[in-house]
């Protein structure tokens, strides 16, 4: 498997004036909601700091996955007997293509403990 390419990002918000009392609380919801954000959409990152003053909040993420690592994902359909009627495909077949966004030629047969 081929190692992913890492950048650094800088986000810098503008807001209105910010309260000083506020601003570490700011900071620490900033920090983790881009770290769950991350974690969520499984990107990999370095170092991950918040700064802020006043007017401004910025994040800087250091060595984060410039892409999502390749992933093989596995969807069931319609059973067989519903979406093929002597070889061709039926409207089961064809709509379950175009929500995965292949064409119906790309979808294959397995058994499964219930049916094909």
């Amino acid at each position: 498997m081929s190692e992913l390419s890492t950048v650094d990002i800088l986000i810098e918000v503008g807001c209105e004036e910010i309260p000083h009392r506020f601003l570490p609380d700011a900071l620490a919801e900033l920090r983790a909601r881009f770290v769950a954000l991350l974690s969520t959409h499984g990107l990999m990152h370095g170092d991950l700091r918040v700064h802020g003053t006043a007017r401004r909040l910025a994040i800087i993420i250091k060595d984060a996955q410039a892409r999502q690592a390749d992933r093989v994902e596995e969807i069931i359909g319609p059973p067989v007997e519903q979406a093929f009627k002597d070889g061709a495909p039926t409207k089961a077949a064809e709509g379950f293509a175009k929500k995965c966004g292949v064409d119906v030629s790309r979808l294959q047969r397995k058994a499964t403990d219930k049916t094909e």
